[in-house]
């Protein structure tokens, strides 16, 4: 029973919680053998059921639809693939976890800093990256394609290099 979650942070991005309700994609993620979705959509407007549970016509993969939680790590330890906003916090949270990671940038967002984010952990095969025009239609190519599992690990920064460069940056001898 495999689950994923996606996740779109603190800011509003309906685009992607759009795409992430839409029948095609939970029809490819149901193929793809996953049967659960967490769906964390923070303040973007959704539909739902008096139970919770995101309205669906798909009997073979459900849906759980929160706004915010506290324990988001819970929810990243447990799936098998997490569908992300480009927000830094989130994607060093979901790295630091070792899980694989598809990064959906909110492009709507000033400066392109989720693309520019997103982009540059591409790059450096820590992350894939996607947009949410197409993610129904790649959703396969991607987990098939991309060995999703194979993703460089993303290490924690130690301590010890950010005080090397905070007294490289004010002049302070080693």
């Amino acid at each position: 029973m495999k689950s994923v979650l996606i996740t779109v942070g603190s800011t509003r991005f309906d685009a992607l919680t759009v795409a992430a309700k839409s029948s095609i994609l939970l029809a490819r993620l149901a193929a793809l053998g996953f049967s659960t979705v967490y769906l964390q959509h923070g303040h973007s407007p959704i539909a739902f059921e008096e139970d919770g549970h995101l309205l669906s016509n798909h009997q073979s993969i459900k849906v759980h639809a929160f706004k915010y939680t506290n324990v988001l790590s819970d929810y990243i330890r447990k799936a098998d693939l997490v569908i992300a906003h480009a927000g830094s916090g989130t994607v060093l949270e979901v790295l630091y976890l070792h899980k694989p990671l598809l990064v959906i940038p909110n492009d709507a967002l000033m400066d392109n800093h989720q693309v520019e984010l997103g982009r540059a952990l591409a790059d450096q095969g820590h992350v894939v990256l996607g947009t949410v025009d197409t993610l129904a239609d790649d959703i396969s190519q991607i987990v098939h394609a991309v060995n999703i599992s194979k993703l460089k690990p993303f290490r924690k920064p130690s301590g010890e290099t950010f005080v090397k460069v905070l007294k490289d940056a004010v002049g302070f001898p080693e």
